[in-house]
């Protein structure tokens, strides 16, 4: 630090060891000089919300905002948002910003789950079963999905359906 100010590294690492060592007022100097030094870039910012989502949720949300507003189609800005906003059972915020990760990645197993959840806890268990059905596409060794797929089949009336994926579950 002393030798190139500039350089971002030696920040994030002395934030990080501060971090470990749960010293979180100093952690939070070195934290705010890297997202200073870099211009608040996205990357940075994402790092720095992932401590403050321990210490301070009101300034992890900022910092979390902050980086999905300079990036909007930034899949891991989306995602770690759409994590905050389900920790802090902010449903319909979640569902808004992986519902825009989706669009961008229809891939991502961890996405699907957590609209399935956040639907069925919105009670929307129509979206809730496809959302899990999707995520049994991308991966059939997930026994949540096969859980939650055998209790919305249930409540939706579907036995059947409901005791064949209970037989896929016990294979696993």
């Amino acid at each position: 630090i002393k030798k190139k100010k500039e350089l971002i590294a030696p920040y994030l690492n002395i934030a990080k060891i501060y971090e470990s060592l749960n010293d979180f007022e100093r952690a939070e100097i070195y934290y705010n000089k890297a997202i200073d030094i870099s211009h608040r870039k996205n990357s940075i910012l994402l790092d720095a919300s992932q401590f403050y989502k321990k210490i301070d949720r009101n300034k992890c949300e900022q910092v979390l905002v902050e980086a999905v507003r300079k990036e909007q189609d930034n899949l891991n800005a989306l995602i770690l948002i759409g994590d905050f906003y389900y920790e802090i059972k902010d449903y319909f915020s979640c569902i808004n910003f992986l519902l825009k990760a989706d669009q961008i990645n229809k891939k991502i197993f961890q996405v699907k789950f957590l609209l399935g959840f956040c639907f069925l806890e919105i009670g929307n268990t129509i979206q809730s079963k496809k959302y899990f059905n999707e995520c049994l596409l991308l991966n059939k060794n997930s026994i949540e999905v096969y859980q939650n797929l055998i209790y919305l089949n249930y409540i939706h009336g579907n036995k059947e359906s409901a005791n064949q994926l209970i037989h896929e579950a016990f294979k696993l």
